[in-house]
């Protein structure tokens, strides 16, 4: 993982990976055609393969703590099912008005709001934080001898990226919002 040279400007420097598929939404590529990639590839994930090779831990009381901070709560609370609700509708009312309210000035930043939650969807941040964590969610009962295992430096830099991602994002809706 090396940081960008540049100040970033825009959400372009998301295309960590030719393997991530918020490059080809930058590039222009449908929602339509994302999905149809997703379906096909039934255990799609965001890291690269050579990337989800799990690092040993020092403290065997890694998963414990996995345990006590709630997981699952932590998952459902990632997954923004009731955003991404709202987001379907606000894209129907979007299109149904589109002819009507073409060249007003709230359209068109509502527009950008629903641009912005697409690309915000499409770093999928919940499945990247499930990859990374897997290794502590196991359920299986260690073996003598084996050690626990953390996510790779190279999981954790891309994850921070995507959060990055997320949180620039998140201001840019915020100020067309406003």
């Amino acid at each position: 993982f090396r940081a960008p040279s540049q100040p970033l400007k825009s959400v372009s420097f998301l295309a960590v990976h030719p393997r991530v598929p918020i490059a080809a939404a930058l590039a222009g590529t449908s929602s339509a055609v994302m999905s149809e990639v997703s379906e096909t590839q039934p255990h799609w994930s965001p890291l690269p393969e050579e990337w989800r090779r799990p690092l040993p831990l020092s403290s065997p009381n890694a998963r414990h703590h996995m345990d006590k901070i709630g997981w699952p709560q932590m998952q459902e609370s990632l997954a923004f099912r009731q955003l991404w609700l709202e987001v379907a509708l606000l894209e129907k009312i979007l299109y149904k008005n589109k002819s009507q309210h073409r060249g007003a000035a709230h359209f068109k930043r509502l527009q950008q709001v629903v641009r912005h939650l697409r690309l915000l969807r499409e770093l999928s941040i919940p499945k990247l934080v499930e990859d990374a964590a897997a290794p502590f969610i196991t359920r299986r009962k260690v073996l003598a001898g084996q050690v626990p295992r953390s996510p790779s430096r190279q999981v954790v830099g891309f994850l921070l990226c995507r959060l990055f991602a997320g949180c620039t994002l998140a201001e840019e809706i915020m100020e067309a919002i406003q």
